[in-house]
């Protein structure tokens, strides 16, 4: 099986240092929390800025000041900047981190009903307008996947052929579509496009199961305080410790993590 690639979502949007001490919020936070779990062998690092008070923000200026910091402190490795309308709905708010210049940005294919009661919004025309950025400034697409109709928006997008190969996708179940081995495997095997590379996660205390899955089966996991803020019952979750849970479970059935060397050649870059 093929090297792999795990891609750490940092920070996210929601959680707050009340909810765990652990979460990097500040620029300089985020970049050292890169670094520990590059050394624990993840290659991809899933920003999320906030402002001074720790709330979502956006523009190209503070995702730069991220990007550098993440860059500084692990040469080489892969950024990918968050494009979540969960806050932010106008494009010009959405598109400011391209200018940034990350590796990759993630793009959800549909609009989303979250439990907090928040939507991101995806229409076709805001996400046809930031893949046309995401063109124009060379920033790969990380497609984020949380139910079915965006599989089928994907095959859209493929059959255009529009998209660089390979099209990287990850999987998020436990908002739209539960975490379901069975499910997971509908979407990844019957109702994705060609030539894709695939991570898998699932919301809370299922990410686990959904992580050790994708790895049993060659594809790619994400992890990360954004989608996991606990390890097991009582015990508050770091960015490191859950990334060193996954290359464990890797090595114990025969895969080791891509160098970021390997991860950017799979991914395109």
């Amino acid at each position: 099986m093929d090297p792999l690639i795990i891609n750490v979502a940092l920070t996210g949007c929601v959680a707050q240092k009340g909810d765990n001490s652990a979460l990097p919020i500040t620029p300089e936070e985020v970049a050292a929390d890169a670094r520990r779990c590059a050394d624990e062998g993840a290659q991809v690092f899933h920003l999320h800025a906030r402002d001074n008070y720790g709330n979502p923000a956006w523009g190209q200026g503070i995702y730069r000041t991220y990007i550098q910091a993440v860059r500084e402190t692990v040469p080489g490795t892969v950024v990918c900047a968050s494009l979540s309308g969960r806050h932010f709905a106008h494009f010009e708010q959405r598109s400011a981190a391209l200018q940034a210049k990350p590796d990759l940005a993630s793009l959800t294919l549909g609009s989303v009903d979250f439990q907090d009661g928040k939507t991101s919004l995806n229409g076709r025309g805001l996400v046809a307008g930031l893949l046309k950025l995401m063109a124009y400034w060379d920033v790969k697409p990380e497609f984020e996947i949380f139910d079915l109709g965006h599989c089928f928006r994907l095959q859209e997008l493929a059959m255009d052929g529009n998209l660089s190969k390979p099209i990287y996708v990850n999987v998020i179940l436990g908002v739209s579509l539960p975490w379901d081995p069975a499910l997971a495997r509908s979407v990844t095997a019957s109702y994705l496009p060609g030539e894709v590379l695939v991570g898998v996660t699932a919301i809370g205390r299922d990410a686990a199961m959904a992580n050790r899955w994708a790895i049993r089966r060659g594809g790619h996991v994400r992890v990360g305080l954004e989608d996991s803020l606990w390890m097991a019952k009582g015990d508050r979750a770091t960015n490191p410790r859950l990334v060193e849970r996954v290359v464990g479970f890797a090595r114990s059935v025969g895969r080791e993590p891509a160098t970021v060397e390997q991860a950017r050649g799979m991914l395109g870059l």
